[in-house]
């Protein structure tokens, strides 16, 4: 790869302009980040590049099993409850669940709720007074609103089986609100 260089003396613009330009072209493809699209994924959009992580194989969401634990993976905790992971450096995990809108960064707290089959189990963020605050709600869910925005996590089937609607941390690169 070879670096853009200035224009040297002697050098005229009409002439030398072509050559200059591609160069440069080819120098800024170069600083475009790229995945290996097995493990981390790169998505170029007209707004920005998006990084992930690429899903992983293995058991179920929902069953416990750590090579499925993502951000926001909710887990049954027995006894009608749900359990919606975060950090938790005791048993593991090394991620952190996060809500990133625009250049705010809101950490979630790993919560334990009541969930009846045929629920959803969902994040709830709402703006108010300038700031966002987050809350995790299970039931009927909600339809959106103007000063309410809800991410679906999870849905517990009739058998209590939890069928994940939602990996991964909750960016949003611009205003929610």
């Amino acid at each position: 790869m070879r670096l853009p260089e200035r224009f040297k003396i002697g050098e005229t613009l009409k002439k030398d302009i072509g050559p200059k330009l591609n160069v440069l072209v080819d120098y800024v493809r170069s600083l475009s980040p790229h995945g290996d699209q097995k493990t981390i994924m790169v998505t170029h959009t007209d707004v920005g590049c998006f990084f992930s992580r690429a899903g992983r194989a293995g058991g179920g969401a929902g069953s416990g099993n750590a090579a499925t634990e993502e951000p926001f993976t909710v887990v049954s905790s027995g006894d009608g409850l749900v359990k919606v992971l975060s950090y938790n450096a005791d048993e593991g995990r090394l991620w952190e669940s996060l809500i990133i809108l625009g250049l705010e960064k809101i950490a979630v707290t790993e919560t334990e709720i009541s969930a009846s089959s045929g629920s959803h189990v969902w994040v709830e963020i709402t703006y108010s007074g300038g700031e966002y605050a987050y809350e995790i709600k299970a039931g009927t869910l909600p339809d959106q609103a103007s000063a309410l925005f809800v991410v679906p996590l999870a849905y517990v089937n009739s058998d209590r089986s939890i069928t994940q609607m939602w990996r991964g941390n909750i960016v949003f690169p611009g205003r929610v609100f």
